[in-house]
């Protein structure tokens, strides 16, 4: 048996998959609110417990750079191991993976009914002149280089890129980069939040709790009248959630 994870900063999905076929088949996912744990092997040991499964070998997209084995998550007070995690939980194999590249790996394969237009464009190379300029230069079709954003308790990011046939994955830790206002209310939101926090990047924008920032700044701007059912909601439940 297969376990693969998704571990955030706020909640972690745990799924046991099979291989049948050369296909992997998800059998059973479970999702974990992260801060209820001390460690991501309670996580998975609860997990595990629940359905006595024997696991074989695991996967895991953890929220940080993976650097020979090892990673330490952002926004959590988590730290993992590949050696610790297979001798804890008694998994021969343990992987350990960026989260947004576990993301990028999947971004390929996704059907065009998994896919949903925020923008509508013009893929580069879309006319006569462009598909012969990118046969000429070996750029290929507009496909070769895919950028993958994922907001959630911050904002992850990574890219894709084919050459010869073969795809590469660069992780990137772009959200940790300033944010770099470039109109009249931006530069406001940013004074805003830096009245907040020491330093203002991209997690503190494109996020769960960037979103609940952005929906503060402009109600107490006066851009418009809040709902009263909405401020209700706002005041009862988690709004970075």
């Amino acid at each position: 048996m297969i376990l693969a994870g998704d571990v955030g900063g706020t909640k972690t999905r745990l799924a046991f998959c099979r291989l049948e076929d050369g296909r992997i088949i998800r059998q059973q996912t479970d999702t974990f609110a992260s801060r209820d744990y001390s460690c991501l092997e309670e996580v998975v040991q609860n997990f595990i417990n629940k359905y006595g499964v024997t696991v074989d070998k695991s996967c895991f997209g953890v929220p940080g750079p993976v650097v020979n084995g090892e990673a330490k998550a952002t926004k959590l007070p988590w730290h993992f191991e590949e050696e610790q995690l297979s001798k804890d939980l008694n998994i021969p194999t343990v992987k350990l993976v960026n989260d947004l590249v576990a993301t990028a790996a999947a971004v390929p394969h996704l059907m065009p009914e998994d896919l949903y237009v925020l923008h509508e464009g013009e893929p580069p190379g879309s006319t006569t002149e462009g598909q012969s300029q990118n046969r000429n230069s070996g750029s290929g079709n507009g496909e070769d280089v895919i950028g993958v954003l994922a907001p959630g308790t911050g904002l992850g990011q990574a890219y894709v890129s084919a050459n010869a046939g073969q795809r590469y994955i660069m992780a990137s830790e772009g959200g940790h980069v300033d944010f770099a206002p470039t109109s009249e209310v931006e530069v406001k939101f940013f004074q805003y939040l830096k009245s907040k926090y020491d330093r203002v990047s991209y997690d503190r924008v494109l996020s769960g709790p960037g979103l609940n920032s952005i929906y503060t700044f402009l109600k107490e701007t006066g851009f418009a009248p809040e709902p009263p059912e909405l401020e209700k909601r706002l005041r009862e439940e988690d709004p970075g959630r």
